[in-house]
C-alpha cells in the first residue's frame, strides 16, 4: 500500500548521498520483545547503514529499578547518552517531567519527548502537543535543547496494526501543528 504522503520519506538513494551531511544522523534504536532473537545489537553487527550508531535501550536504563526501561539518574544520563528520548505522552512516563525537574538535565544533552502517542488510534489536538513541548522546555529549561517526537514508531510491534495509517498521519500533523503553537509562544 502506498503511503499517504511520501514528502515526508526519504529514499535510500536520498539517504546515501547524505550519509556524510554533518546535519544527518543515523540513530538504530531497534528492540524486540524478551525472548525474540537475534537481539537488536545483533542485526545491528551484522550490518548497518553505514555511519549509525546503535542506541541500547537497555543500557540506559536505571539498572537498580526492578522495572524495565526506567529513567536514570542524570550521571548516568550524562555518561550514557547525548540526548534522550521518552514517551511522555504515554500516561506511564508523564511523571518523569517532574524527575527532570528534581535532577538537573545535563547541560550536553537534549530532551527529545514523544508529544504524541503511537499506540492509540486518539489524535492529540496541537494544543495538547504545544502543552507537552512546553511542559519539556520547563523541565529542561532550555527551549534550545527540546526536540519534539512521537512516543515511538507506529509500527512498533511487528504483525499489529493498532493506529491506523490515516490515524498516524493526522497524529504527525497535530505534532507538526502543535510544534508550530508552542514556538511561536517560546519564541515569540
Amino acid at each position: 500500500m502506498p503511503y499517504a504522503h511520501p514528502e515526508s520519506l526519504v529514499e535510500t538513494e536520498w539517504l546515501a548521498a547524505h550519509l556524510d551531511d554533518p546535519d544527518i544522523r543515523v540513530v538504530d534504536a531497534s528492540f524486540k520483545l524478551p525472548g525474540i532473537t537475534p537481539m537488536a545489537r545483533e542485526d545491528y553487527d551484522r550490518g548497518h547503514i553505514p555511519g549509525a550508531v546503535f542506541f541500547d535501550v537497555d543500557a540506559v536504563s536505571d539498572h537498580e529499578n526492578p522495572l524495565p526501561h526506567m529513567f536514570p539518574s542524570a550521571d548516568q544520563f550524562g555518561r550514557d547518552v547525548g540526548a534522550l528520548g521518552i514517551e511522555f505522552a504515554n500516561a506511564r512516563r508523564q511523571h518523569e517531567y517532574a524527575a527532570l525537574k528534581q535532577h538537573k538535565f545535563p547541560d550536553n544533552m537534549i530532551l527529545i519527548p514523544g508529544v504524541i502517542d503511537s499506540k492509540i488510534n486518539l489524535v492529540e489536538h496541537p494544543e495538547v502537543v504545544a502543552q507537552r513541548i512546553e511542559t519539556a522546555v520547563a523541565a529542561v529549561g532550555d527551549r534550545e535543547r527540546v526536540i519534539a517526537s512521537s512516543d515511538c514508531g507506529f509500527g512498533t510491534f511487528a504483525g499489529w496494526e493498532w493506529v491506523a495509517e490515516d490515524v498516524a498521519w493526522a497524529k504527525l500533523k497535530s505534532l507538526s501543528e502543535g510544534a508550530a503553537i508552542a514556538s511561536k509562544r517560546l519564541w515569540g
